[in-house]
């Protein structure tokens, strides 16, 4: 049981506080419930669930019952005289987008009696076309040749392009422009290029070496009276000559002045220039013989010096350290390189594409790894559909780790269907001379029937009132134009093209109709037999309705000059005006 309870505190009641009384083992248990009594929603919910299924099944019952009806215009103008309709005619207006199809027929419900006609039959005159069948707010599909209006849509198509870094780019133009110089040498060619100098260098001081030698042979030939016994004073106390040459103290042992130079080496007096310098040579005779006598080979080992220059312990055991530390190098090199571009995010130069090729559109942009570098536009690279777009048709955005690539590139494509549904209109115009049955003044229903498809067009009453209320005349709808004004068709067209007009048609003025229909202006042209109707929505303003009206005008007069192309106006002679002329 549910119950409230009240408190009374220092003159002012507070509550209520519902509780609620349970019956728990024989005892009576009360449990407080809050200060809100709880609603029953239980029973209202079912009620409300029942109500809105009811309404939905009536609307259903009520709307199957109709027949569908499109936003197609359709007009009748005509006179009714005596209860028929005469000197008349029924227009259908359509969207940009819409099409109807040529094997559709097209019935009259006029007081009773109903009358089918194909709908090729009545637009004999009209200009067919081919595409998707399409009629807003009907069940019409398909694909085939029919009448009506082509529309227009925006598409983005895909664009293939080619990326390359900037540097790649730089040195392009370079190649094109003929500016490059020439390399500098790398650090290989520096290299090889000092050891060959420091070799050309040694070369050179060994014969420096051999040519101070014989120079210093000469003189001793000059002079043959200088004893020999001198020539040993000087590598006695000489122990440079000695240290420059192991070869001679591992050879020759502790020997008298007179003998040690006839024990000596050749090889070891040319590697030893400070020697040479400081001792007298022998006489060329006696060097000769000594030379033949003991050591048959000395002119090859003399000359092999020549050609290696001496090199000290010292040196030689730097250029074995030399040697290490390069194979090492080469040995721990490519591990370094690999641990660099794990670090950088690039395992190698292989890896670093030269190009990035790609598609982009406008919905869908292009990204990819910017590899560390900056990315420019291949020339001449820009595709779609097997064309050439401009460089500047897509946008490139480089950033430290990314590349992307974007457009705004569009085109606009005509068609028929719903993707393809416009402002501007077309109609189709029916004589109603041209029916067998006369329209009586009464109800009247058009449909359009296409594969057991019904589509209402019109559904209303024939009479005076009925016509005058559907299409209201203006009588002014701009300063320059109303609704029965002569208009000259002095406009754009040649003088050549008003010859054949005039030639033709006999009239130079286009009469020009403006009405109002619903939503839309309804304009009429008239030129002789010609005739041609147009609309436009009442959303325009004054400028732009006279605007429309005029390109309009000046397009149709074109199109009736292509058929009257062909004649060539009459030639006039203008009197009083020949003469014979002299040269």
């Amino acid at each position: 049981m549910v119950y409230k309870k009240y408190i009374v505190k220092n003159g002012r009641t507070y509550g209520p506080y519902i509780y609620q009384s349970k019956r728990i083992n024989g005892k009576v248990v009360s449990e407080y419930r809050g200060i809100d009594e709880p609603k029953k929603t239980g029973k209202i919910l079912p009620i409300i669930l029942i109500s809105v299924f009811f309404i939905a099944i009536t609307g259903l019952l009520i709307f199957s019952n109709q027949k569908i009806s499109g936003n197609v215009i359709l007009k009748i103008e005509g006179d009714v005289i005596n209860g028929i309709l005469k000197n008349g005619k029924i227009s259908m207006t359509l969207n940009g987008g819409e099409l109807i199809p040529s094997d559709s027929q097209i019935t009259f419900e006029n007081n009773g009696s109903v009358y089918t006609y194909n709908l090729s039959d009545l637009l004999v005159e009209e200009e067919i076309s081919s595409g998707n069948f399409y009629l807003q707010n009907s069940q019409i599909s398909g694909l085939g040749t029919g009448y009506g209006l082509e529309g227009a849509k925006k598409i983005f198509p895909k664009i293939s392009f080619e990326l390359q870094s900037s540097e790649n780019f730089q040195q392009n133009e370079e190649n094109e422009t003929g500016g490059g110089g020439t390399e500098p040498p790398s650090k290989e060619n520096e290299e090889k290029t000092g050891s060959v100098s420091n070799s050309s260098k040694q070369n050179e001081t060994a014969v420096e070496v051999q040519n101070k030698t014989e120079t210093q042979e000469n003189n001793s030939v000059s002079n043959p009276e200088k004893p020999i016994e001198n020539e040993t004073l000087p590598q006695e106390s000489n122990p440079t000559s000695e240290i420059n040459s192991p070869a001679k103290e591992e050879q020759t042992p502790l020997q008298s002045p007179e003998t040690l130079p006839q024990e000596s080496n050749p090889t070891s007096e040319i590697n030893s220039p400070a020697k040479e310098e400081q001792t007298p040579t022998l006489t060329e005779k006696e060097d000769k013989t000594k030379t033949d006598s003991k050591n048959p080979q000395a002119e090859t080992q003399s000359q092999e010096p020549e050609q290696t220059p001496p090199q000290s312990p010292e040196t030689s055991g730097n250029e074995g350290a030399q040697i290490t530390g390069g194979a090492i190098a080469s040995l721990f090199g490519p591990i370094s390189n690999f641990l660099t571009g794990l670090i950088t995010g690039n395992n190698s130069k292989e890896d670093t594409p030269d190009t990035i090729s790609g598609i982009v559109s406008k919905e869908n942009d292009f990204t990819e790894r910017s590899y560390g570098k900056s990315w420019e536009v291949v020339s001449s690279s820009i595709e779609s559909n097997g064309e050439l777009l401009p460089d500047n048709s897509i946008t490139v955005e480089n950033s430290n780790e990314s590349v992307t690539v974007k457009t705004n590139y569009s085109l606009i494509e005509t068609g028929y269907g719903e993707e393809y549904l416009a402002e501007n209109t077309k109609s189709l115009s029916v004589d109603i001379t041209k029916l067998n049955h006369t329209l009586n003044e009464g109800p009247l229903v058009v449909k359009l029937i296409y594969k057991n498809n019904e589509f209402v067009l019109f559904e209303g009453k024939i009479s005076n009132e009925t016509i005058e209320n559907e299409i209201e005349n203006l009588t002014q709808i701009f300063n320059e134009i109303n609704a029965s004004q002569l208009l000259n068709f002095s406009m754009n067209l040649t003088q050549f093209e008003k010859q054949i007009l005039l030639f033709n048609i006999n009239q130079s003025y286009v009469e020009t109709t403006v009405s109002k229909y619903k939503d839309k202006y309804l304009v009429e042209f008239n030129l002789g037999h010609y005739s041609a109707e147009y609309s436009y929505p009442q959303i325009l303003t004054d400028e732009e309705l006279k605007r429309y009206i005029e390109r309009d005008k000046y397009l149709w007069l074109k199109d009736i000059v292509i058929q009257f192309g062909e004649k060539v106006p009459p030639k006039e002679k203008v009197e009083n005006m020949n003469a014979n002329l002299e040269f």
